[in-house]
């Protein structure tokens, strides 16, 4: 099944104004941004057309819809899963192909079968083996989870508040939180934006000016455009702020078992209302994935989950949390994952399809 995505995966609001294909929707809200890039995954999961789908995560395109759509998403360490064949991570160095699905076990399913050492792909090499046997902890005792606090600060309102009493949750559960600092945040966004954007450009070869080109919406030329005047000497500088923060990570994790983010800054916002309106906003998009790009520059592996739902004018919407762990620890990630599920009552979207019902009816 092909499903709906932003044109090359370049922002995260969902919108693809592409005449062929047009805009996603939230299942949540119809006029509500799905977010993306991988956007008709979350919104087939989310409106229950099937119970798992794949995305590619090169800066949140994972995340960043399933957060919005109310369901789970998966960035996983990069080189756990091969990207052999897929036209925008192959080769790369920040994107990976991720798991999205209504609940965290099923993420370790796929991951469990989608994992491995692949001959076509040498960052798969040396990957362990993940199965879901490891996932043995019972409960969140003894876990150390870090917090930065600006990064709960900076959202919205109703983010700040359904994390904040998530955070207390998860110490009324035996986890013990750890005040983390982490610099070089902004220096690393801009850093993360420059490599990938590269990267993408570089998967699809010399396009500009081309037929195919010219049939890309004006804001992903745009963007394709801006990545083509970078200088080398740019590039190289990015590289040099990408291992400083690798370094940095690995410090961060000498202190703490997982560290915990908003999975968005905001509510999904109201969306572009026609299919051929087009719109690049990269200021709403840098709120939005502001604790994304992370897990992509670092290789680190992510999880979003959805912890709880806003109200506003009418409008369920869903709420998510990220947490991120060390090289490897999916298993970790995910059965935390499953364990705080506990504390959360899924509601269905105003468009769901119940695609089980009719055998359900016919095994009664």
């Amino acid at each position: 099944m092909q499903t709906n995505m932003i044109e090359l995966g370049f922002h995260g609001s969902g919108h693809n104004s592409n005449p062929r294909y047009a805009h996603g929707r939230n299942p949540y809200s119809l006029k509500r941004d799905t977010g993306g890039s991988s956007s008709g995954s979350a919104i087939a999961v989310s409106a229950g057309i099937c119970p798992v789908a794949l995305g590619f995560d090169g800066g949140g395109s994972v995340r960043i819809p399933a957060a919005s759509c109310g369901v789970v998403g998966l960035k996983p360490t990069t080189g756990r899963i091969s990207s052999w064949g897929d036209m925008l991570c192959s080769g790369g160095t920040l994107g990976v192909i991720g798991p999205i699905a209504g609940n965290a076990r099923d993420c370790a399913i796929i991951l469990e079968a989608l994992s491995g050492e692949d001959i076509q792909d040498p960052m798969t090499f040396h990957a362990p083996p993940f199965g879901i046997s490891n996932m043995r902890r019972e409960n969140l005792a003894g876990l150390t989870i870090g917090v930065y606090s600006e990064w709960f600060n900076d959202s919205t309102a109703p983010v700040k508040t359904s994390c904040r009493e998530f955070l207390k949750y998860l110490e009324n559960q035996g986890a013990r939180l750890k005040e983390i600092q982490i610099p070089y945040l902004k220096e690393g966004q801009v850093a993360h934006m420059m490599m990938l954007g590269a990267e993408i450009v570089a998967s699809r070869g010399p396009s500009h000016g081309s037929r195919e080109w010219k049939n890309l919406n004006p804001s992903t030329r745009t963007m394709e455009s801006l990545v083509n005047d970078l200088t080398t000497m740019q590039l190289i500088s990015a590289a040099k702020i990408k291992y400083l923060v690798s370094l940095i990570w690995e410090e961060v994790f000498r202190k703490v078992d997982i560290m915990v983010t908003p999975a968005l800054g905001d509510i999904p916002a109201v969306g572009l209302t026609h299919a051929s309106e087009d719109a690049l906003d990269v200021t709403r998009n840098s709120i939005v994935a502001k604790y994304m790009y992370i897990p992509n520059f670092t290789g680190l592996p992510a999880i979003v989950f959805p912890i709880d739902y806003h109200t506003t004018n009418g409008e369920l919407l869903p709420v998510g949390i990220q947490m991120i762990g060390p090289v490897w620890t999916e298993d970790l990630l995910i059965r935390t994952a499953e364990l705080c599920a506990k504390r959360h009552t899924n509601k269905k979207p105003v468009v769901y399809y119940n695609i089980l019902a009719k055998v359900e009816s016919n095994t009664e």
